[in-house]
């Protein structure tokens, strides 16, 4: 797939390949902070406020404050709901970038290793993830 633009980052170079890819990164990390970007995008608040909810959560759980399990629980406790991606019946599960395009509400999308917030038809992330298959989904209510 050939990117429909490239936009710079600091010094990094970001290749977009799909229209609804919002570069959002609130902290200037590189990467393996998905868990705290995605909280923070879909519950509004910084990346040190994100962290420092998901430290306080995960001390309840006993888990590491970005397992999905613990982001999980913070989303639940702040108004959203989790639906799995049914494939049972022999369907595809959807991308990313196919799942947003043109929905509204707040989303945190479950892909393989990773975790991605969704807000009003835009996925926001610090590389475009589009094309990762989801298992599952927590949606603002």
């Amino acid at each position: 797939m050939k990117p429909l633009r490239t936009i710079k980052v600091g010094r990094k170079s970001v290749k977009v390949y799909h229209d609804n890819f919002m570069y959002f990164q609130p902290n200037d990390h590189v990467c393996g902070d998905c868990s705290i970007r995605a909280v923070s995008g879909a519950l509004g608040i910084g990346w040190h406020s994100a962290l420092d909810k998901l430290v306080e959560k995960a001390h309840l759980l006993s888990d590491s404050p970005t397992s999905t399990d613990c982001v999980g629980a913070l989303l639940l406790d702040n108004g959203f709901k989790w639906h799995a991606v049914d494939v049972s019946g022999g369907g595809k599960r959807p991308k990313v970038s196919e799942f947003t395009k043109g929905k509204k509400g707040t989303y945190v999308l479950r892909v393989s290793s990773h975790l991605v917030c969704s807000t009003n038809g835009y996925y926001k992330d610090i590389w475009d993830c589009g094309e990762k298959c989801m298992y599952g989904y927590w949606v603002k209510e």
